[in-house]
C-alpha cells in the first residue's frame, strides 16, 4: 500500500525532503527495495533504521545512504570534515 510515490514519499519524509525515485523503483519493477533522492540537512541525524506505524500495525523500515558527502559538525555543512 505504500509503494508508490505518495507512500513512499511519506516513509523517506522520515530521512529528510524526498526528491525523486530511481526508474526501477517509480516503474515497480524492482520490488525487493525503494530507492529515492532525499535532501537531507547536514546538521540531522541519519537514522539507519526507524519505526512505522499506521494505526495498530507497526514497521521496522531500513535505511541505507549512498553518495553522502563528508559533513562539518562543527559549521554544518556538506564538502569537508571538521
Amino acid at each position: 500500500e505504500y509503494w508508490d510515490g505518495e507512500g513512499l514519499g511519506r516513509i523517506a519524509s522520515a530521512v529528510g525532503v524526498p526528491l525523486f525515485m530511481d526508474l526501477l523503483t517509480s516503474s515497480g519493477s524492482r520490488i525487493s527495495y525503494a530507492r529515492l533522492c532525499v535532501d537531507i540537512s547536514a546538521d540531522s541525524a541519519l537514522p539507519d533504521s526507524f519505526l512505522l506505524t499506521e494505526g495498530d500495525a507497526s514497521m521496522n523500515i531500513h535505511v541505507e545512504y549512498q553518495g553522502v558527502p563528508s559533513r562539518c559538525t562543527h559549521c554544518h555543512v556538506f564538502g569537508h570534515e571538521t
